[in-house]
This record gives C-alpha cells, structure tokens and sequence, in this order.
C-alpha cells in the first residue's frame, strides 16, 4: 500500500515527492526543512501568508508541525498551494493507516525503501539520485 501512496504522490505531486526523497520521515519535517527549501519564499507577502497560515494552522489538515511544514513548502508553489489540502490527505494518511506506530528509524527505513524501488521512474534529478549512480 505504501508502495502504490509513493507512485501517485510521485506522479501527483512530483515537488513534494522530491522532497521525500531527501527527506523520508516527513513526520520529522520542522521549520529547518522548510526554510532549506523555501528560502522562506513563502513570507514574500508576509501579511497574506501570515492570514493564511494562520487559518491553515486551525484546520486538521494543518495542525501538526509536519503539516505546517508542508503548508509552506506548498504555498512558494502555485500549483501545490492550490492542492496543499490534499497532499496532508495523503500524507496523513499514509502517517496514520500505513506507517502507524513506526518509531523514527523504521519510518525513515520503510519510506526509503519504498523511494529506492519507485526512483528509478522518476524524471527529476536529486541529492539522492546524484549519490546511488556515483556523480
């Protein structure tokens, strides 16, 4: 299950898929991980993403610190701002169906196994991909 969440997050959301691939336990996602992407690029409108933010934070889509995370790795992208609702769907559900009761290690573990079978089809370059081929 968790392998077929992987494809369609990677066919669906190829930003935040990259994303896992150099960061698999994103229940470990924090405001460093945002602002190594973001470049806080998402506070460009202060006011406006504070509001938004803000409101995003009350919703239980938003209410963890993960999920804040992804609010702002989503909000500096049009097309995922827009979808930014239903990624922590996704990611939610993954978190609490299949990964469950998992401690730290073995999140990160069973997500990086799952992205090392399901990189080879992906069509952007990373961190990650640069390192397994030697580059």
């Amino acid at each position: 299950l968790l392998l077929f969440a992987l494809i369609c997050m990677q066919i669906q959301y190829p930003y935040i898929y990259n994303i896992l691939i150099n960061e698999p336990n994103f229940r470990q996602w924090d405001y460093d991980t945002a602002f190594k992407i973001t470049m806080n690029k998402e506070e460009e409108n202060k006011e406006q993403f504070e509001r938004d933010y803000k409101i995003a934070k009350q919703s239980q889509e938003f209410d963890q610190k993960w999920e804040q995370v992804l609010f702002k790795l989503c909000y500096v992208k049009p097309m995922y701002k827009n979808r930014a609702v239903e990624i922590s769907k996704l990611l939610s559900f993954i978190d609490q169906k299949i990964l469950g009761d998992l401690n730290k290690e073995a999140t990160t573990k069973k997500i990086t196994d799952i992205v090392n079978k399901t990189v080879v089809t992906s069509t952007s370059s990373s961190k990650r991909n640069k390192t397994e081929k030697g580059t």
